[in-house]
């Protein structure tokens, strides 16, 4: 015997959004140098597009006063890095949250 219509009744959960460090995204994307001087193994500079979104979001703030870095989806961090480098008269551009458009 066949089913003579689909059971929809439960959908499937909605897929979760992976979530980094914002560290861990510069890394993953291209945004860091790696420092080449003895004794700073390990250390990186960061783009400019990383270094103004975390003064402009705060992300240096986050870990102090929560002792743990932030993170957020990759989605998350590239509207960072374009609200950060986005400007209007010398100024940026105020924007809504990121997840504005979901």
């Amino acid at each position: 015997m066949t089913d003579e219509y689909e059971d929809t009744t439960f959908d499937a959960p909605a897929a979760e959004t992976e979530t980094k460090t914002v560290d861990a995204w510069a890394e993953e994307l291209g945004e860091t140098t790696p420092v080449k001087n003895p004794g700073m193994h390990g250390k990186v500079i960061y783009s400019c597009a990383h270094a103004g979104a975390a003064v402009l979001h705060g992300w240096h703030q986050f870990a102090y006063n929560y002792a743990k870095p932030f993170e957020c989806s990759r989605a998350d961090y590239e509207s960072a890095l374009a609200a950060a480098m986005t400007t209007q008269d010398g100024k940026t551009v105020p924007h809504g949250p990121a997840n504005a458009g979901a």
